[in-house]
């Protein structure tokens, strides 16, 4: 009777290991979501160590037209730039859905990048976007963000 408790404890044990706690993908999910705002951030105000820092060294996104940028293109294009925050550029979140997947973390949503043109009109473009965090050495980076039209 003792053996059969001792076991049937052990496989209720053991299935519960198996099964990350929802308070635990919770705390993943609201630490990427800050990230990720952070680096909404990093573009608008050129945060080149910001955006070295966020972005794994093998990042590559995918823009909606198909051109794509990888780590080392993006910290050039911001070096390029090279100024303070513009405060006629903004970038806006919604309708964000996200999955966990271990020390994986993917977010699907709408982002809207608010911005004045040449001409000083006010213009905005709207994208769905997928982007894979992933947790190393307990540190969340982006590893991969894909761009894509949003439809209506």
């Amino acid at each position: 009777m003792k053996a059969l408790s001792l076991s049937l404890l052990l496989v209720v044990l053991s299935a519960c290991a198996a099964v990350p706690p929802v308070a635990d993908d919770r705390l993943a999910v609201a630490q990427v979501r800050a990230l990720e705002r952070d680096w909404l951030d990093a573009y608008v105000g050129y945060d080149i160590e910001a955006m070295r820092q966020l972005l794994a060294d093998e990042f590559l996104i995918t823009f909606k037209h198909g051109a794509m940028q990888d780590k080392a293109e993006l910290l050039a294009m911001l070096a390029e730039q090279g100024r303070s925050p513009d405060p006629r550029l903004r970038f806006h979140t919604r309708e964000v859905q996200a999955r966990v997947h271990g020390d994986t973390v993917m977010l699907f949503g709408v982002v809207t990048m608010e911005y004045t043109g040449d001409d000083g009109a006010p213009r905005e473009d709207v994208a769905r976007y997928t982007d894979t965090w992933v947790r190393r050495g307990g540190r969340w980076q982006v590893v991969a963000s894909a761009l894509s039209e949003a439809g209506d």
